[in-house]
This record gives structure tokens, C-alpha cells and sequence, in this order.
């Protein structure tokens, strides 16, 4: 094979490699002009399913699209053999946090027993399932709770409220009462320590946060939504351990340490 044959079939292996790239990047294109006032972040081929590109929308969210980017799949693909969310598998993979760059001071603490698990929740004090949650929490003990009031556009009372409780003088008490029984603190929600529901509305459109409650375990995975007691006890000890601490191997939830 002369020197130039040799250079050619290079070449053509090359731009033959790039092919499947220069096509994910069209199609990024496409549909970034179809959605411009949302970045696209990147665009990959899903494996075992010719002809369909995941589209990452901003930091953690899921689109699916033909080759051609001319049609929008909103939905989650599943593995039937193992009753796997692959797409939601993605997602938590992409929204794994820094623990040591949250900012605690922001956060309302709650610790219950020994603290030996630790969890930060991004909440809504008007959000149903963030109330739901709360019910949740009152049987996990040996756990430290921060709380980030996570006010959502939907609710506009959510933020006087949030900024109500952050007032009170027992900011714990205030918040467990008024997401148990809707008793909201006896001020106007006008003092300097309100300024840390702003500082939590933008540290959330950082970290991705959409929707509430949001669960960031100590070891920086997040669990978007609502979870029963049982459930949380099984995703905590997997994931919410924090330093040096020694777990019982079956924990019952609500036990007194």
C-alpha cells in the first residue's frame, strides 16, 4: 500500500469515527434553536436504541430526540430485565453535590438522637409532598436534617413564609410547626437572617434543583421527591452516613439510640 493509500484510508477512518459526533452536535443544534432560552449541555446517542439522542437540558435534565431533532421524547427508559431507571440512574449520576460547599449556616438544623446520618432537604413550606415528607421524618431518628427553605414560584406564599419562619426565635420549632400544623410564627418575616431564603433560591438553580423536597445525602447524592419512613431509612444508611459513624446493621425506624 503506497504512503498516500495509507493516508486516505487514515483519513477516512478518522472523519468515519467523528461521524457519530458531528451528528449529536447537529442535533444539539437543532433543538437548541428550538429551545433557546435553555442551554442544551450535551447530546449523546442512547446505547441499545438506534436512532434516539439524549439531550441534556441545563444540569440534570433528560430529553430524548430523534437523530433528525425533530421530535421531543419526554419520558425515562427502562431496563425490563432489571427493573432499572436507566434514566433516572443518569440523572442522580449527574447530580451528585459537594458536601463540604453547601452552606450549612443557611440551613435550618434539626438533629434527632445521635446524628450518625445527615441529610440536607431542599423544601418547600407549601408544597404538599414536602409536608408529606415531614410526617415521614417524624419516625427517622439518629439522623441531623438541614433544612434549605426552597420557595417555588408556585407557591407565592412560600416565600414570606419561609422568610416568617427564618424570624422566629426557635427556627427549628417554627418550621416543624408550621409544616406539621400550619401554625406560622407570630412575625413579619422582615430581620437579617431572612436573606438566607434568597441565598437558597439561587444555591438551588445552581445545584439544579426544579422541584421540592429534594434529598442530598452526606455523601452528595441526591433524591429528587417524596419518600415513605421505610424507604428513607434503607436510602439513608446507604447513603447518609456521616464521618465515623457506626450503623446498626438492621435499623428500625423510629428506634431510640
Amino acid at each position: 500500500m503506497t504512503s498516500l493509500s495509507k493516508k486516505a484510508l487514515t483519513t477516512a477512518l478518522v472523519l468515519l469515527l467523528a461521524m457519530p459526533a458531528m451528528a449529536d452536535e447537529a442535533t444539539k443544534a437543532a433543538m437548541q434553536a428550538k429551545f433557546p432560552g435553555t442551554p442544551i449541555t450535551d447530546a449523546s446517542p442512547v446505547a441499545d436504541f438506534p436512532g434516539l439522542v439524549e439531550l441534556v437540558f441545563g444540569k440534570n435534565q433528560i430529553f430524548y430526540t430523534n437523530t433528525e431533532g425533530s421530535r421531543l421524547l419526554i419520558g425515562h427508559i427502562f431496563d425490563p430485565k432489571t427493573n432499572t431507571d436507566l434514566t433516572q440512574q443518569k440523572i442522580e449520576s449527574m447530580s451528585v453535590v459537594d458536601w463540604s460547599l453547601l452552606p450549612l449556616k443557611d440551613a435550618i438544623t434539626i438533629k434527632k438522637g445521635k446524628g450518625e446520618r445527615e441529610i440536607a432537604v431542599f423544601t418547600d413550606p407549601e408544597c404538599p409532598y414536602c409536608k408529606k415528607l415531614e410526617e415521614e421524618l417524624k419516625l427517622v431518628d439518629n439522623v441531623i436534617i438541614h433544612v434549605f427553605t426552597y420557595p417555588l414560584p408556585m407557591h407565592p406564599q412560600a416565600k414570606p413564609i419561609a422568610e416568617s419562619i427564618w424570624c422566629a426565635k426557635d427556627k427549628a420549632k417554627a418550621w416543624t410547626d408550621f409544616t406539621l400544623t400550619g401554625a406560622k410564627p407570630a412575625n413579619d418575616g422582615t430581620c437579617a437572617a431572612a436573606q438566607a431564603v434568597s441565598r437558597n433560591l439561587a444555591l438551588g438553580e445552581k445545584l439544579g434543583i426544579t422541584g421540592t423536597p429534594a434529598i442530598i445525602a452526606r455523601n452528595g447524592k441526591m433524591k429528587p421527591g417524596y419518600m415513605p419512613a421505610a424507604q428513607l431509612e434503607i436510602w439513608l444508611n446507604e447513603n447518609a452516613k456521616a464521618p465515623n459513624a457506626v450503623m446498626p446493621s438492621k435499623p428500625t425506624i423510629g428506634e431510640k439510640k
